[in-house]
């Protein structure tokens, strides 16, 4: 069974891939086997996925520093090799 809904202006949600940063909104959802999957597109390159709950949970946060703190982890072990 397949039941799919539009996202209302108010419920329009960004957010953000956790290693790259890059931007998504999400746009309609999708029930599939009584599992919620989101269209989720990029605000960057237009590209649109098609996720469940979960892997959007896994993939994305909905703060963009994400990917900007990942690169400040790694900058103290390029200091730490000898």
């Amino acid at each position: 069974m397949t039941l799919k809904t539009n996202a209302d202006a108010h419920d329009k949600a960004y957010f953000f891939d956790k290693n790259t940063g890059e931007k998504f909104v999400k746009l309609s959802g999708v029930l599939l086997n009584n599992i919620n999957h989101y269209h989720m597109k990029s605000a960057v390159s237009g590209k649109t996925v098609l996720l469940s709950e979960y892997g959007i949970q896994r993939r994305f946060s909905s703060t963009s520093n994400h990917g900007l703190q990942r690169l400040r982890d790694l900058v103290p072990r390029f200091f730490d090799l000898k």
